[in-house]
């Protein structure tokens, strides 16, 4: 019982770590005084499709399939990979097409918090599994859109909403942070700066935008 009492004190302990690790959140939606641009969710369309390449010349590619619930499923270009995510392209799962083997695995995942804004803040906990973690891993993460400004990457130039990350591993000694840009335009990140870094080669436009930046 003692030690069990022990264990218990531990983990409220590194809970409280980890919970302070956490910025404050902005509200749902911008202050009524804002005057700068402001992203909406985006809505695809089948077909479309977001090229990357990294800087080891490796490159990547997602094609839209379509819409499963409150889901959205991407395709690897070479088919190998399912990826679903929430309707905020929050990663949930990434699934071996030949085998329906998962192989990364994370719940309450939201890496974009729509709509954005500059100075727009979000942190919560996410817990992540993979091939090489084995069971779940608590990760704290810390979101902020810190500008909102014209990138230039190899498909072109886009006005992109600068978002930096934060994130510490519970448990562990891991924690980092990167960058990204958020392009309405495109409907998707169009660059990362940190651990797997990559950069927009190309994409298949929508016949119409559904969403533009006001």
């Amino acid at each position: 019982m003692k030690k069990l009492m022990i264990s218990l004190c531990c983990i409220v302990v590194l809970t409280s770590l980890l919970a302070s690790y956490a910025t404050a959140s902005s509200p749902a939606l911008p202050p009524e005084n804002y005057k700068g641009p402001v992203a909406e969710r985006p809505t695809f369309q089948p077909g479309e499709y977001w090229s990357y390449e990294r800087p080891n010349g490796e490159k990547l590619k997602w094609v839209f399939e379509g819409n499963e619930g409150n889901y959205l499923v991407f395709l690897s270009g070479s088919k190998k990979v399912r990826l679903i995510t929430t309707l905020d392209l929050g990663q949930l799962k990434r699934i071996e097409e030949a085998t329906g083997k998962v192989t990364w695995e994370a719940t309450n995942p939201e890496d974009i918090r729509f709509p954005l804004w500059i100075g727009k803040t979000w942190s919560f906990p996410v817990q992540v599994k993979s091939e090489n973690l084995g069971g779940f891993v608590t990760v704290w993460v810390n979101y902020a859109v810190v500008g909102y400004k014209s990138i230039t990457v190899k498909a072109g130039d886009f006005e992109a909403f600068e978002i930096r990350r934060e994130w510490k591993a519970q448990g562990f000694t891991d924690a980092g942070e990167e960058t990204f840009w958020y392009s309405p335009l495109v409907k998707h990140i169009i660059k990362y700066e940190g651990e797997h870094p990559r950069e927009l080669t190309g994409y298949k436009k929508p016949k119409r935008v559904a969403q533009q930046v006001e």
